[in-house]
């Protein structure tokens, strides 16, 4: 008898799957009834929001080879009854585990289609913000998306040890993300779309990645973006890669940014951002390499300098007020300059310590090279003096201390070089015959 029940059981399972198989075969099966379900699952990794949407979808993924939950006509409404952010697709993964429990389980959120809008504000910090979408009200535009976020994060940071939901919760994505991004402090405004975001949670905290093609100016910068959150340390590292960005094509988008119209090359590297979990920056670090060009600095340098290549490495710390130059080397033919050093940075005089070497340089380049304010008695004799020639090696230390550098002319005493020279012409007094 038992054996006959069970032979029945397996008959109608088999017999069911394979209507659910055939289902799939002619297209996704619409699962109204899970709606509720799938509504409470969501709320409790997001408290304070309320999830709303249009279908809901068992499909299959050929990509995933697992079945999907798939919404669509996805809203989060706050508190208020306000509609805060509408997604056009959402999946959602659940955990096997807890259904065998009696309970539905997100293992995984990934959005497709959303627009937001990151914000850093005067004070420095970021946060998220929503782009108004179509039926959404004007006033909206500013809402601060950050606290959604954040529960979305602590979902992925939730002990795993927790009896709760959010504690199996690991993976979250958006992609197909139209993104804009804004700038208080400096005043621009840029847009991209096409970004894929995502994130897992890891045994520190969470680690992340990001694809963001970004159009400034007439250029469009493609940037892969890596990074941390540790939990212990409520830290978090980014990391951001590009190549051949130009700078000086965005100097005209904010008064802060005119500088860059300097730098005329194409630069390649990685950026790093350390950050605080409030979004309060706290370091930069960069490793950046450049190809061919020319920086142009008339108050600086006497005429445009011509580069092969540039490679800069070194970090500021914000609390400190200090840069720190780990790397720089110019190359220009058999030119080639190194230097190391440290100086202070956002005060009006600040201390500068730099040592470094230059070889294979010929006087008329040195004459260009030379910056205008730097050791101005030095500079003058050598210009006028110096016709000809090749200074093979030399090695120069700058120290000045606070309080020097704006208080009238910099003191040749800060500088040190020794040279060492070859096939020389020069004068010693004028108009007696060069030197050679």
């Amino acid at each position: 008898m038992l054996a006959r029940v069970i032979g029945a059981l397996l008959g109608v399972s088999t017999l069911l799957a394979g209507l659910l198989i055939w289902q799939f075969a002619n297209g996704p099966l619409s699962l109204t009834f899970l709606a509720p379900y799938v509504q409470d699952a969501l709320a409790e990794n997001t408290p304070g929001y309320e999830w709303e949407f249009e279908q809901t979808i068992l499909d299959w993924s050929e990509e995933r080879r697992a079945l999907v939950i798939s919404l669509s006509g996805v809203r989060l409404i706050d508190t208020s009854g306000a509609v805060v952010a509408q997604v056009p697709h959402a999946d959602i993964g659940l955990s096997a585990t807890s259904l065998l429990q009696g309970r539905m389980a997100l293992t995984s959120l990934e959005f497709d289609g959303p627009s937001v809008t990151l914000l850093r504000t005067e004070d420095g910090r970021f946060r998220l913000g929503i782009t108004v979408l179509a039926g959404m009200p004007e006033q909206k535009a500013g809402t601060d998306f950050s606290a959604l976020t954040g529960r979305v994060f602590a979902g992925l940071l939730a002990p795993p040890e927790q009896k709760g939901r959010a504690s199996v919760f690991t993976d979250f994505a958006a992609r197909n993300v139209t993104m804009t991004y804004r700038d208080f402090r400096l005043g621009t405004t840029w847009e991209a779309s096409g970004a894929e975001f995502f994130f897992h949670r890891t045994d520190q905290g969470i680690a992340g990645e990001a694809s963001v093609a970004i159009r400034i100016a007439d250029q469009v910068w493609s940037l892969a973006v890596t990074g941390t959150f540790l939990q212990a340390d409520q830290e978090i590292q980014l990391d951001i890669a590009f190549a051949d960005v130009e700078p000086f094509r965005i100097a005209g988008e904010a008064e802060m940014l005119q500088p860059l119209a300097h730098l005329k090359l194409p630069i390649s590297g990685t950026v790093g951002l350390g950050l605080m979990a409030d979004g309060q920056l706290q370091r930069v670090k960069a490793n950046l390499h450049s190809g061919a060009g020319e920086i142009d600095m008339p108050d600086f340098m006497p005429e445009p300098v011509k580069v092969d290549s540039l490679e800069l490495i070194g970090q500021y710390e914000l609390a400190a007020n200090m840069a720190r130059l780990d790397r720089a080397h110019f190359k220009y033919g058999p030119l080639e300059i190194t230097a190391s050093g440290s100086a202070e940075y956002g005060v009006d005089s600040p201390a500068v310590q730099i040592s470094g070497d230059v070889i294979n340089a010929q006087v008329e380049l040195v004459k260009k090279l030379w910056p205008i304010p730097v050791a101005k008695g030095s500079r003058g004799g050598f210009v006028n003096n110096m016709d000809s020639g090749l200074i093979s090696q030399t090695h120069f230390v700058v120290d000045i201390p606070s309080g020097v550098i704006g208080a009238g002319p910099l003191p040749d005493n800060f500088i040190k070089a020794e040279l060492q020279f070859s096939d020389v012409s020069g004068h010693y007094l004028r108009p007696m015959p060069p030197i050679e």
